[in-house]
């Protein structure tokens, strides 16, 4: 067998070994072929361009070479390297790395060197690339005329043709010039039009054309292109400003023949015309004043704008009487303040007076700023002559008029007042007329129409009957003129009156009623007397003194200084009392007479001795058990009024708990009860009024308070259901398993003690109660294999339920308590034994082991099996039926006595795992292992008992398929690698032929 294996070793070298010789002979005719083939490298476009200012990454042009058709890597480069440029190594793809600019680089062609490489093979060709030059825009180099905001002060007065400004731009392309041109222009607020103008070939900027700031040339804005050949520009805005200069006179404005007529009676204070100067100078301020002072006139000197004034008069001729001047100011398009230029009247004109003018020359002097221009204005001023109005004494015309006063038994034909009047006109004569009278006042009174004298008639005045007051209008009026002028004035005469009248009580009462329960300051009546005196007054007073009343002496109020009580004997029940009526200085008077009766009324309200009432009550006291007596009365000393009666007012949980028959109060039908939740928010008392109402019209009520201290008894034992938990058997000590309540209907609700009455007997015990919570624990650990189910007496004694501690008085009740233990997985399977060790034949094929294996707390089903270590080559299974115990096999796959091959150990020591809780939660598994040995002796032909013929070809012819088909993966992949190079040599070497 062994000289078999290696005659097939030695076949198979051989065999290896041509093969190889043949490979290398192909692979160095390829490389031959190889040598000779020529390499030419082609361009899309040679020469090449590229323009200028193109971005880094343009595409220059793409290398080939045509002559390599394999697969195999090759690689472009520059060669040598050039500044500028790059190839992709892989594409042959040619781009720039910098941006080229045609006037700062010199010479703008270059030769780059391309080199393509593929072991061994190697080609090299020249390309030559070319910048372009590209027209570029024009360059404006100053930033504030690019951005608009540059700009120029010049002066009004400046020179035409001066040159203000010059713009700044460069082009870089070579040989190129710049045209220069004023694109637009944008004034305020006069348009500039050809004011300036720019020299196209060198930028300046000139003045065109003369300047005039007050013509509106205050600001131009100029939009200037600068352009090359190409048509290509940048462009910019310059504003010119122009600064206004002081070089104008004010101009004053004329009025009609350079005269003003102003009527002798013009008031002082008056207007009388207005001076009005411009100066076109923008911002000037004019100023005013006379030449030389003139005593009758003023002259407003307050400032004035130029140019802010528009208009002149109203729109008409000047009159005798005034003149009137309006000017309209704007500044900024707003209202500006009121200008001045006023000329005042300050002292009175009189025409009539010799010893005044009747003409004033006004010379005006109109200033600007600081004075730099100075105009003169002469105007002249004619007092006119006109026809005056009587004067009358100002008290008569102005206001209500004139007044006087007399009194009502004033004698008849006497003066009562005399108008002052004049006519101020050299022998001006005057007449008085009565024009118009209220209340008929002409009836009472005459005037004298010469003399302007007025007198009483013989018509009696009665103050109290008639008018107080009269009143006239009276015009005083010239005589012999048309259409006469006059003043007119009133004359108030006032009627004063005189005491003359007996006051005279209306209605005063005979008999007045008081109740005894009117309080100190109670108006019982009131007395009013008149007195037809106008304006005399009434006051009142007693005629002698009368306890326990006052009268106002103003107003006639009768009232009360105390209260009238019919009880006090001190107080009369009936009086007489005698009011006087007297009117100012007590010239008249009149008395009335007047009984007041005290009348009795129900006005003591019953009282109680005490108000409060507390009363302790056991709650089992029985329903009629007396409560407390109330000590009530009533002062009233006659019935009805001092007849008590009592009631109860109950809230809704005291109602049918307590009655009462009269005073005394009672235990009612419903009882008492502790032992209610509500009555335990009011803290075991009862809170009651006792209303006390006497039998007077309308009754008065009095009110006491009862408050009825309820106290415990213990009546009720305790109660509870049965109580079943559950609790892990791994709980630690202190773990509380449940909560066992009782209820007990007394209160207090918390007075039950809880303890464990019996079934707790382990040793130590298991379960610990909480006397005060009822809360059962774990008081030692518990095994779940040991004891599944506790079953516990708990006892529950109610300790503080009766007011009297008294342990006779506890009471005592029991429930059953089912405590189930729940088993949790903390026992790990045990193997017996845990080491097994057996000799089996490789040929063997039925399970040959069985494991046996247990859990505490996990049946046979719940453990799983599993060979984790020494199963080289997974040689063995383990075999379970119905989840009973495993059984070590065999996989019938053991190799052994194989010729260059691997073959298995014949000594094994396998690791089983055995773990619980099969098919739950891997935390809480737990696991152990098994150690089992197996020597395996090879399988051996045995000599058998019989003598049937073998065949020993069978036997090799076996050993040979077994062998063959199952060859090592090394030797299956240096097949398909060797059959994979020889085709490739093969397909190259047919190639190589046919090209050549």
């Amino acid at each position: 067998m062994t000289a078999l294996h290696t005659l097939l070793s030695r076949e198979h070298f051989n065999m290896l070994s041509s093969f190889l010789h043949l490979i290398f002979l192909i692979g160095l005719i390829t490389y031959q072929r190889f040598q000779e083939i020529e390499a030419t490298i082609t361009f899309e476009s040679n020469p090449a361009e590229v323009k200028e200012n193109e971005r880094i990454g343009t595409v220059v042009t793409t290398a080939k070479d045509a002559s390599i058709i394999t697969t195999d890597p090759y690689v472009y480069s520059l060669s040598p390297p050039v500044a500028g440029f790059q190839i992709n190594a892989e594409t042959g793809l040619i781009m720039t790395t910098e941006v080229f600019d045609f006037e700062s680089k010199n010479p703008n062609i270059f030769q780059l060197g391309v080199e393509v490489k593929q072991d061994p093979y190697t080609d090299k060709r020249f390309l030559q690339v070319s910048i372009q030059d590209v027209n570029e825009t024009p360059i404006c180099e100053e930033p504030k005329f690019v951005a608009g905001t540059d700009s120029v002060e010049i002066a009004e007065n400046v020179a035409v043709g001066t040159h203000i400004y010059t713009i700044h731009a460069k082009d870089d392309d070579s040989g190129d010039t710049l045209n220069y041109m004023i694109e637009s222009k944008d004034t305020f607020p006069t348009n500039c039009g050809n004011v300036y103008r720019i020299d196209q070939a060198s930028g300046a900027v000139f003045i065109a054309s003369t300047l005039d700031y007050d013509a509106g040339y205050h600001t131009c804005r100029l939009t200037i292109q600068v352009e090359d050949k190409g048509k290509l520009s940048c462009r910019g805005a310059l504003t010119v400003n122009i600064q206004d200069l002081n070089d104008e006179p004010p101009v004053f404005k004329k009025f009609p023949k350079d005269t003003v007529d102003v009527s002798e009676n013009e008031p002082v204070g008056t207007i009388i015309a207005t001076a009005e100067a411009t100066d076109r100078d923008d911002g000037n301020m004019v100023t005013y004043k006379f030449a030389t002072p003139v005593d009758r006139f003023n002259l407003n000197e307050i400032l004035r704008s130029k140019r802010l004034l528009f208009g002149g008069g109203v729109p008409g001729t000047l009159t005798s009487m005034h003149v009137i001047l309006i000017a309209i100011v704007f500044s900024k398009n707003k209202l500006a303040q009121e200008y001045s230029g006023d000329i005042r009247l300050v002292k009175p004109l009189d025409f009539d007076n010799p010893d005044l003018r009747k003409v004033y020359v006004l010379s005006i002097l109109a200033s600007d700023d600081d004075l730099k221009h100075t105009s003169t204005y002469t105007l002249t001023v004619l007092v006119i002559d006109v026809d005056e109005a009587p004067i009358c004494d100002p008290a008569f015309t102005q206001g209500a008029g004139a007044s006087t006063t007399i009194p009502e038994d004033f004698p008849a034909f006497k003066t009562v007042y005399t108008i002052i009047a004049k006519d101020p006109d050299p022998q001006g004569e005057i007449e008085f007329t009565i024009i118009s009278d209220q209340s008929d006042a002409a009836k009472y009174f005459s005037l004298d129409p010469k003399d302007g004298i007025i007198s009483k008639t013989n018509e009696p005045l009665d103050y109290d009957q008639g008018m107080k007051q009269y009143k006239m209008t009276i015009s005083v009026n010239e005589v012999g003129k048309t259409p006469p002028k006059s003043c007119t004035g009133t004359i108030t005469i006032n009627i004063q009156n005189l005491n003359d009248e007996s006051p005279v009580y209306l209605n005063p009462p005979d008999v007045i009623n008081i109740p005894d329960d009117e309080s100190a300051g109670t108006i019982v009546a009131k007395f009013t007397a008149t007195d037809q005196d106008v304006d005399d007054r009434v006051f009142y007073e007693f005629v002698s003194k009368h306890k326990g009343f006052t009268i106002d002496e103003n107003t006639g109020e009768l009232k009360l200084t105390h209260r009238p009580d019919y009880e006090d004997t001190t107080f009369p029940h009936k009086q007489i009392l005698e009011i006087r009526a007297f009117d100012s200085n007590r010239v008249h008077s009149v008395t009335a007479t007047v009984t007041v009766n005290i009348i009795d009324i129900n006005d003591n309200a019953p009282q109680c001795q005490p108000t409060l009432y507390n009363a302790v009550l056991a709650e089992t006291d029985p329903p009629g058990t007396a409560v407390t007596f109330l000590n009530c009365w009533d002062n009233d000393l006659e019935a009805p009024n001092n007849h008590l009666t009592y009631t109860l007012v109950l809230d809704s949980f005291s109602t049918d708990r307590f009655s009462n028959s009269n005073n005394e109060i009672q235990i009612g039908q419903k009882g008492l009860d502790y032992d209610e939740s509500t009555f335990e928010g009011q803290q075991f008392k009862h809170t009651m009024l006792i209303k006390i109402s006497d039998g007077g019209t309308p009754s008065l009520t009095s009110t006491a308070t009862l408050i009825v201290q309820v106290t415990r008894r213990n009546e009720w034992n305790p109660k509870s259901d049965d109580f079943m938990f559950t609790v892990t058997e791994n709980s630690p000590i202190g773990t509380i398993v449940g909560l066992v309540k009782f209820t007990d209907a007394d209160l207090p609700s918390d007075s039950i003690r809880y303890s464990i009455a019996s079934g707790n007997n382990d040793i130590p015990p298991r379960f610990y109660m909480e006397p005060n919570s009822g809360q059962l624990k774990v008081l030692n650990l518990l095994d779940a294999e040991s004891a599944a189910r506790y079953s516990l007496t708990v006892q529950a004694v109610d300790l503080n339920n009766d007011l009297e501690s008294d342990p006779q008085k506890q009471k005592t009740s029991f429930t059953t308590v089912t405590v189930n233990i729940l088993n949790i997985n903390d026992e790990a399977p045990i193997c017996n034994p845990a080491y097994y060790e057996t000799t089996i034949y490789s040929t063997i094929k039925t399970p040959f082991l069985q494991i046996k294996c247990s859990d505490k707390d996990s049946a046979n089903d719940q453990l799983s099996y599993l060979i984790v270590g020494g199963n080289t080559h997974n040689r063995f299974v383990l075999k379970r039926t119905d989840m009973n115990l495993p059984s070590v096999a065999t996989t019938q796959s053991f190799q052994f006595d194989i010729p260059g091959g691997v073959e298995d150990p014949m000594d094994y020591q396998l690791l089983v795992q055995v773990t619980d809780e099969f098919g739950g939660t891997k935390a809480r598994q737990l696991t152990s292992t098994a150690t089992v040995v197996i020597h395996v002796i090879p399988w051996t032909t045995t000599q058998p008992t019989t003598r049937a013929p073998t065949t020993p070809f069978t036997t090799a012819v076996l050993i040979r398929i077994s062998w063959y088909w199952s060859p090592e993966g090394w030797f299956v992949a240096l097949l398909v690698l060797l059959g994979a190079s020889s085709f490739t040599g093969l397909y190259v070497l047919a190639w190589a032929l046919l090209k050549k």
